[in-house]
């Protein structure tokens, strides 16, 4: 999913500057949108069509005092800067802040890749992993300086990506930098219930009381997978002992029984292993005031309770 994340991005970028898009703009807008993917609603998200993120070079250098000669300030060491495409940040709640920087260059993207492996490798910054293919080329890299800075260059060829349709040499660096102190994490509040899908075979598993706030779902020709976190109110101990009494009541056949450390862990199955369910109930990470049941059901093709 990141790697996909990546190219879409990517390519959302060259939209940008291809529709001389801003932050402002409805090109902006876009790449905003695709950005929040996967991201927590409170993120930050700042696009910039030919400029530098805002912040990075203070996120570089942290605790450098702003009156510090030019001397001292890291910089991130990128191919040709001219070539300089747009720009994204984005901030989560957490501190964390990633920045990536989008160069279009006229090279051949194999002569751009031995230039970064070369450029990336020298202090501040060194070289750290990988990876070559005909498709698209990736390079890790850290900061010598912070433990709490590492980078990734993806290098591509991108047909038709200059004024003329010729191909161009795409690279998009993305640079994290964690913040040097942990954030304290805003209050947890339950979500609204997401929905279960309606081929859901064991509605008995849902609990009263119980809140789906993540729910996974997939099917095949083999069979349907199904994966939620429900929360509840109630203690551990409880929650699983209704889960005890509700498979006796179906006709389940409970086949472990088991402590996990503080967590326990049940496993059943009806039509001898046409439906295979497992549950994992403990104190939920984000707010002990909850208990956390994982609930995973496999159901064969042609199963029915």
């Amino acid at each position: 999913m990141r790697r996909f994340l990546v190219l879409l991005v990517a390519g959302i970028a060259l939209i940008v500057v291809a529709c001389g898009g801003g932050g402002d703009d409805e090109h902006g807008l876009l790449a905003d949108r695709i950005l929040r993917l996967g991201e927590d609603p409170a993120a930050v998200v700042d696009v910039r069509a030919g400029e530098i993120p805002a912040g990075l070079s203070e996120a570089l250098n942290p605790g450098l005092a702003a009156a510090a000669p030019a001397s001292e300030w890291i910089s991130l060491r990128v191919h040709r800067p001219d070539d300089l495409v747009g720009s994204f940040l984005i901030e989560r709640p957490d501190g964390v802040k990633s920045f990536w920087l989008l160069y279009d260059h006229t090279e051949a993207a194999l002569t751009v890749e031995q230039a970064l492996l070369r450029e990336l490798d020298e202090s501040p910054w060194q070289v750290i992993a990988g990876q070559s293919t005909r498709m698209e080329s990736g390079i890790r890299f850290q900061s010598t300086m912070s433990g709490d800075i590492d980078g990734t260059a993806i290098i591509r060829t991108v047909l038709g990506g200059d004024a003329e349709g010729g191909p161009v040499t795409s690279v998009v660096y993305i640079v994290e930098v964690r913040p040097g102190r942990v954030i304290d994490s805003p209050d947890f509040v339950l979500p609204d219930p997401r929905p279960v899908p309606n081929a859901f075979p064991a509605d008995f598993l849902l609990l009263d009381g119980l809140i789906p706030i993540t729910v996974l779902w997939g099917s095949s020709p083999a069979g349907s997978t199904y994966q939620m976190v429900l929360l509840g109110r109630d203690s551990a101990f409880e929650i699983v002992e209704q889960y005890r009494d509700a498979l006796r009541a179906e006709g389940w056949e409970l086949i472990d029984d088991r402590a996990v450390g503080f967590a326990t862990v049940l496993e059943f199955q009806k039509d001898e292993g046409a439906m295979l369910g497992t549950l994992t109930a403990d104190t939920f990470a984000d707010d002990d005031d909850y208990t956390s049941v994982l609930l995973e059901l496999q159901v064969a093709s042609g199963a029915t309770n």
